[in-house]
């Protein structure tokens, strides 16, 4: 993804969360559609934007708008819903959900449980629109923490579960993952998506040594390239693309 966000999960049917770079301007024709053709997906069932900055929309934005490949359902954080920042993003679908925490949704394999935004409480900062997701199969789960900010993590610690893995917010930003976080979910493993050589010097130092700290080892995109998981609900495989490194 270059400096962004891209989530595929295989539940059963076919799932993104987020989808987009900053850093590469055609994100979405030559890694997502190509991602998507090569494992025969003409239907994506249900699609997450965590919120609407590009780094997180432009590939899924390009899939809506230049391929045969549909969108049966939208999903959005609620304060999309007058927000003209996500205008573009809610011609993608027909259908269209608006995500509050505490909303759980139901999946062939798993569900996703929403546990921000608060729909009480309307965030300045379009990061802190940001779905926080956390994705379970019987023993496997995932946290997904988007751009949300460490005063965001600070407002869901009450609903945060222990995690297999941890989708590191922010792009390891030192403006997310905070000690009570990593406390709560006790994460397995950690991931952080970024861009090598990104001009906001992503993974910020603080958070790299906080996982450290915490023991939790952690792969990043940026060194690995994609990043595969492979569950069965109880075991774990995790496969580097870069050599096909097996951890």
């Amino acid at each position: 993804m270059g400096q962004g966000d891209g989530i595929y999960i295989d539940a059963g049917e076919d799932i993104t969360v987020d989808c987009g770079s900053s850093s590469s301007k055609h994100i979405g024709e030559y890694t997502i559609e190509p991602f998507l053709l090569s494992k025969k997906i003409n239907t994506l069932e249900k699609v997450f934007v965590t919120h609407a900055d590009s780094d997180h929309t432009s590939g899924i934005l390009y899939i809506a708008e230049n391929t045969d490949i549909r969108i049966d359902e939208l999903f959005l954080p609620i304060w999309a819903i007058d927000d003209e920042d996500y205008d573009e993003l809610k011609n993608m679908s027909e259908k269209i959900t608006y995500l509050r925490s505490g909303d759980i949704i139901p999946l062939k394999k798993g569900t996703i449980t929403c546990l921000s935004p608060d729909a009480d409480h309307r965030p300045d900062s379009i990061n802190d629109h940001s779905l926080v997701l956390m994705y379970t199969y019987k023993n496997f789960s995932a946290l997904l923490m988007g751009d949300a900010s460490q005063e965001i993590e600070k407002s869901i610690l009450p609903s945060v579960t222990a995690a297999t893995v941890l989708k590191v917010g922010h792009h390891g930003s030192s403006t997310s993952t905070s000690e009570e976080l990593l406390n709560a979910a006790v994460p397995q493993f950690a991931i952080l998506s970024y861009g090598a050589g990104n001009r906001y010097g992503h993974p910020h130092v603080e958070t790299t040594d906080l996982l450290e700290k915490h023991n939790i080892p952690t792969l990043a995109t940026a060194e690995s390239g994609q990043i595969s998981l492979y569950t069965d609900g109880s075991n774990l495989d995790i496969i580097k693309f870069i050599n096909n490194q097996k951890e």
